[in-house]
């Protein structure tokens, strides 16, 4: 059991000293230090539809086509049109509805390394899920995009705006509080479901202060 009093953290006996202060050092970094948001919207010029029902991206890493019309990933059938949700080094995010009418985040990797450290952060996830680590994302489906060798993943959920890219920036103390709190413990069950990582990235609920990484 974990439990967060202020900036000390207790932890049950199966929590090693090492496990401890590595999540003391890390909650008390996200204290101070800003996060990469990567579901701000990009800078991105859409291009002209295709005949067949496809919309065009091109983005800072280059171009993504992506399915207007009804197509299935993972056994997770995507009906809603996309909508460009942000862009980073190994991936473009859509958010689309399903056809339960959840609206998901959609990952697509870029081509070439890219899709292998798409797939392996699905792994991850995976695993992560099957212990029900709090505060990631669940991994709903996988699939490679249609015409392409690029990995897709959907997420769940697709974070509502407003998110926000620093802590600090929460409206109030105890929205902070909730971000690192809920950081904290999603880091120590990472670490006891066996994953390390060395690259964090959260986005923050604004109006809750939950975080998810």
């Amino acid at each position: 059991r974990t439990s967060f009093h202020s900036r000390s953290v207790s932890f049950g006996p199966v929590m090693s000293v090492g496990c401890r202060l590595v999540v003391e050092m890390v909650v008390s970094f996200v204290a101070r230090r800003a996060f990469l948001l990567t579901a701000i919207a990009p800078i991105a010029q859409r291009l002209p539809a295709h005949a067949d029902g496809r919309s065009s991206y091109r983005l800072a890493n280059g171009e993504v086509t992506v399915p207007d019309r009804p197509w299935e990933c993972g056994g997770i059938q995507l009906v809603g049109e996309p909508s460009l949700v942000g862009s980073g080094s190994s991936s473009a995010v859509f958010g689309i509805s399903s056809a339960d009418g959840a609206r998901v985040a959609v990952k697509i990797a870029w081509p070439g390394r890219a899709s292998a450290t798409v797939e392996n952060e699905g792994k991850v996830l995976s695993a992560l899920n099957r212990n029900n680590v709090q505060g990631v994302c669940k991994l709903r489906g996988e699939c490679k995009l249609p015409g392409s060798d690029r990995v897709v993943l959907v997420l769940d959920p697709l974070v509502p705006a407003p998110t926000i890219d620093r802590i600090e920036s929460l409206a109030s103390v105890p929205l902070q509080f909730k971000a690192v709190e809920g950081l904290g413990i999603a880091l120590v069950q990472i670490l006891a479901a066996s994953v390390a990582t060395t690259d964090v990235q959260i986005l923050v609920n604004g109006a809750s202060g939950v975080p998810l990484l």
